[in-house]
């Protein structure tokens, strides 16, 4: 899992500045964002049988070339708990991640991850699979997986009776009650066949890279879970194209009016400069 991630939101601008390589608390006006994204998503598919259940993060680059139809998008991260690894002596007591963590990941050890990824990277939807039974309907109650990540501490909402302090203690990258997702869906129709060919596609057409030095898991271990996660992700940002105002984003001429928020402040010239050069990163 990097740590040396930071994400930043503004207001009036509808992308969103990823920064690696950077320590928390960092004044970000001294960076060039290493990635410009129109969305973030996550995507977490529950334990089956013996193997562990998975979670990934995939960011869907910006180009100003409104011929793009196909954006190019990167496996940031992923997890399928918190990899002891990770953390210094005195964090793992802290946080109380054992030895095995990683090596015995439970359904509460995946969500453990899941919020971990979520408040590094952002991002603004969670996509789980729907099941026989259970619906994509809001309203409804869906599958007993889905319930159990809405009702995970830090997704949707955080505990409103923890202060700050408490919540550093339980959460190892925690910055604000503010950095939630904005929902945990079921996917309309989880087609598994078509799901990994478009893997495979968006590879050979290199629309789809992954970061090697973070998605080991991914790449190394070769969980079916792993590609079963990425290419329902993938397909359901196939399904659902950026919105209509990150396709026909104008930079200006000018800044714009800055907001009163430290997690949704940024300048416009950084996103520019990033734009003009529309460059992958080698290790990616």
């Amino acid at each position: 899992m990097n740590r040396m991630i930071q994400v930043r939101r503004r207001a009036d601008v509808p992308l969103i500045n990823v920064y690696e390589g950077v320590n928390e608390g960092a004044d970000l006006n001294k960076y060039k964002p290493t990635y410009l994204c129109t969305r973030i998503w996550m995507g977490v598919v529950p334990p089956d049988g013996p193997e562990p259940g998975y979670a990934c993060v995939l960011g869907e680059m910006f180009d100003p070339n409104l011929e793009q139809r196909q954006l190019s998008i990167l496996l940031m991260d992923e997890g399928i708990a918190l990899d002891p690894a990770d953390f210094s002596a005195g964090e793992k007591r802290r946080y109380r991640i054992p030895e095995n963590n990683r090596d015995r990941p439970t359904k509460r050890r995946l969500a453990q991850a899941v919020v971990a990824l979520k408040d590094i990277y952002w991002p603004q939807m969670v996509f789980v699979p729907t099941t026989v039974g259970s619906t994509v309907d809001l309203s409804q109650q869906g599958s007993s997986f889905t319930q159990f990540l809405r009702m995970t501490d830090g997704l949707i909402m955080y505990d409103s009776s923890l202060g700050y302090d408490t919540s550093r203690r339980w959460f190892p990258f925690y910055s604000s009650s503010r950095r939630t997702v904005d929902g945990i869906r079921e996917v309309p129709h989880e087609d598994r066949d078509y799901n990994l060919s478009l893997i495979d596609s968006l590879y050979e057409a290199k629309t789809f890279k992954v970061n090697r030095k973070h998605c080991k898991i991914y790449l190394e271990q070769k969980l079916p879970n792993a590609r079963r996660c990425v290419g329902m992700l993938l397909a359901q940002m196939e399904l659902s194209s950026p919105p209509v105002r990150v396709r026909t984003f104008d930079f200006g001429d000018g800044y714009a009016l800055p907001v009163n928020d430290p997690e949704l402040e940024g300048e416009a010239d950084e996103m520019l400069a990033v734009a003009s050069r529309r460059q992958w990163r080698d290790d990616a």
